[in-house]
């Protein structure tokens, strides 16, 4: 199992790396079902929160590229990117439209 000294001291053990795999895999899940649930109705009203989630998509993709190590290294997006993401979102797809920004 995996201890809470281990979690504390920053010991990436092979039992907690699989449980970050593990949660890692249902917040993805999470995100897909979360995204289908929005009907294209409540987009616009939904866009910042929209847009937050797919910033939120991105940290955990960058998550599971360095296979859920947070203890190395802090895991951050750049401004740039979350600006990309918000901006990308918007000139893809105003406010108002019948469509909005996915989640992934």
């Amino acid at each position: 199992g995996v201890s809470e000294r281990d979690v504390l001291d920053g010991r990436l053990t092979p039992p907690l790396r699989r449980l970050l795999r593990e949660t890692g895999e249902r917040a993805e899940a999470l995100f897909h079902r979360a995204d289908a649930l929005v009907r294209p109705e409540e987009r616009p009203i939904l866009y910042p929160a929209l847009i937050m989630a797919a910033i939120y998509r991105r940290l955990l993709d960058a998550l599971k590229a360095r296979d859920y190590d947070t203890w190395s290294a802090p895991v951050r997006l750049p401004t740039g990117v979350k600006a990309a993401v918000a901006f990308g979102n918007f000139f893809i797809w105003p406010p108002g439209g019948d469509v909005g920004p996915r989640l992934s």
